[in-house]
């Protein structure tokens, strides 16, 4: 397949279904595992589709609505797991396509998309509370069962609760 920058976002849904019979073959061990098969995954990434929100200046899709509807609906018809985290995926972007344009230079500078886990209420005000650590320590887990933990984003996330906690105390 090609380079995934040099991909349209034209042809995006037929590349999509070419990888069906991949995803329905994997779906039985997905489902064992209680994860998406990493050859799959590799499959999806090559089709471009977690590009599908990124924002066009970062080289994304910016996809409409029916587009995202077809592609979940698609790679969902042959294995449910794998359409939603790839619909779950390819949505944070669109999340993220929604910060300051400084955290969107940062994410999308450093890579043509991001596949994590999160969530965000555009509207909502974040309050600190000892509660919260049982969902960081949640997302840990998460992306620890996941195999996508990295240092790099731990370090960040320990820095920055360090930097609230001193905020909280004084």
């Amino acid at each position: 397949m090609s380079e995934v920058s040099e991909l349209p976002a034209e042809g995006l849904l037929q590349r999509v279904r070419a990888l069906l019979p991949q995803i329905a073959a994997a779906a039985p061990a997905a489902e064992q595992a209680r994860k998406v098969d990493e050859t799959v995954m590799k499959g999806l990434e090559g089709t471009g589709v977690f590009r599908s929100y990124v924002p066009r200046r970062f080289g994304g899709y910016e996809i409409d609505i029916d587009t995202f509807i077809d592609v979940g609906v698609e790679v969902g018809s042959a294995c449910t797991s794998t359409g939603w985290i790839t619909t779950f995926y390819a949505e944070h972007n669109w999340l993220l396509g929604h910060f300051a344009p400084e955290a969107q230079n940062e994410i999308f500078g450093a890579q043509p998309y991001v596949l994590a886990p999160g969530a965000i209420s555009l509207n909502g005000r974040a309050t600190p509370t000892e509660g919260g650590a049982m969902g960081a320590l949640g997302a840990f887990i998460m992306a620890l069962a996941r195999r996508k933990l990295e240092l790099r984003l731990l370090k960040e996330a320990l820095e920055n609760t360090t930097k609230l906690a001193i905020f909280v105390l004084f």
